[in-house]
């Protein structure tokens, strides 16, 4: 019988990858009841495998072994196949001899073997002849698989696919997203007609729109009614809310989501639009109650052509923007003066001091300033963006010349700016100043 068994461990075909590398493992024991030293090497199918370079290929991880009796041992064949070697199958085996033809050394021996090293050896000569060993062949693929090879994979390929297609078909993929469903045509899940996608918390979910609700008997969206008037049923909440740009407003009992005042509810466009009232004058459209009304602190009084306007409380003044009442800071003329005394052909610096005495900030205002007499003629308007309750600032004209005996007059005021009710409260002041004339030289009466 065989002295050896030898079993490839990873089959009779060694994969190789994109660089040529791959290995094999081999099993080999010893059949035989006694201890054997024992030489491995590796051997081609072919003898045109066999030459040298192609030796070169295969390298085993062990050339002799020592085994014990019934004993084991594994040896790994580390296979290395050039880039530019023709696409093919290489064959090889691994042979496994006996190192010499007789027992073991003295010193591979047991101790109580020793004794008898040198007794003749009582074996059969056919035992040796058989001691030679050789694995089945085990092959190496390189390059591209065969034409048959290929149809199998593209046949099994095929069908994979054949059988994937048609189990999407019938049964198609779970959506991720509730009450979502699998639409065909896009390969994809999407939300039924009338709802679209929304996050609830940790989960996904299909809502349907504002004014309706999901009907679990028909999968569908359906009218959901609010008690509050123009309200919408919102599904995400699960709640009726006032659409965008309106607020609730309780009118006798009843509850309406209303716009701002300027601007009508459109059922259409679930929007609020702007509505223009023609009378009253300055009077804005009031969505709650369907009609025009004067905005807050104006009141309804005649208009100088017999119609009807809104005005505003004294002390305040209407203001276009955000049509309202403003109350009118109390800006006047502090104080006019002149330095040094006027006096014939002599520079002098006008100022004056802009006082707002109120306890309402001033808004923009315009300062106007004419100098006339005197010989001089001189005017003057600064814009100033406003003034703080309670303080003041100061006007200064430097280095005017006065060019005859006379009255100098200074008129300057302060007018209010972004206003529509006009400049009635226009504060004025007017000051007249005379000019005297050079005084003489002073001569030593000596």
């Amino acid at each position: 019988m065989p002295a050896f068994d030898i079993t490839a461990q990873t089959g009779d075909q060694v994969p190789l990858d994109r660089r040529g590398h791959g290995q094999a493992t081999f099993l080999v024991v010893n059949r035989l009841g006694r201890r054997r030293r024992a030489r491995i090497r590796i051997e081609f199918e072919s003898a045109a495998e066999a030459e040298p370079a192609r030796a070169a290929w295969l390298e085993a991880d062990k050339s002799e072994h020592a085994f014990a009796p019934g004993g084991s041992a594994i040896v790994t064949v580390t296979a290395t196949v050039p880039p530019d070697t023709p696409a093919g199958r290489y064959g090889f085996r691994i042979a496994v001899e006996p190192a010499d033809a007789d027992e073991p050394s003295a010193a591979d021996k047991p101790a109580d073997e020793s004794a008898d090293a040198d007794k003749p050896d009582d074996k059969p000569d056919d035992d040796r002849a058989e001691s030679i060993t050789r694995s089945a062949p085990v092959w190496l693929r390189h390059g591209a698989p065969s034409p048959r090879r290929i149809a199998l994979f593209a046949g099994l390929i095929g069908a994979a696919l054949a059988a994937v297609a048609v189990y999407a078909w019938v049964i198609p993929p779970a959506c991720e997203v509730d009450r979502a469903v699998y639409d065909r045509d896009a390969q994809a899940c999407v939300c039924p007609t009338g709802m679209a996608e929304a996050s609830l918390g940790d989960r996904r979910q299909c809502v349907c729109a504002a004014g309706t609700a999901y009907d679990d008997a028909g999968g569908t969206c359906v009218e959901r009614a609010c008690a509050t008037e123009r309200a919408l049923y919102a599904e995400a909440i699960a709640a009726c809310s006032c659409p965008p740009g309106t607020n609730e407003l309780d009118l006798d009992g009843r509850k309406r989501c209303a716009c701002a005042r300027g601007k009508v509810y459109d059922p259409a466009t679930r929007t609020c639009l702007a509505r223009a009232c023609e009378s009253p004058q300055r009077s804005l459209y009031d969505d709650g109650l369907d009609r025009c009304v004067c905005p807050t602190g104006m009141a309804l009084e005649t208009a100088p052509d017999g119609g009807e306007a809104c005005v505003c409380a004294p002390g305040t003044r209407y203001q276009p923007e955000g049509s309202t009442c403003v109350s009118v800071a109390d800006v006047s003329i502090e104080l006019i003066r002149v330095f040094p005394p006027l006096i014939l052909n002599r520079q002098f610096d006008a100022r004056v001091t802009i006082l707002n005495r109120g306890d309402t900030d001033a808004g923009p205002f315009r300062f106007e300033i004419s100098i006339t007499g005197g010989g001089v003629t001189f005017t003057d308007q600064v814009s100033y963006p406003g003034l703080q309750a309670n303080s003041s600032l100061i006007y200064e004209r430097a280095k005017l010349r006065t060019g005859q005996v006379s009255d100098l007059r200074i008129e300057a005021r302060v007018i209010p700016l972004d206003f529509e009710d006009g400049d009635a409260d226009n504060d004025v002041a007017v000051e007249t100043l005379p000019v005297a004339p050079r005084r003489p030289l002073l001569t030593d009466p000596r």
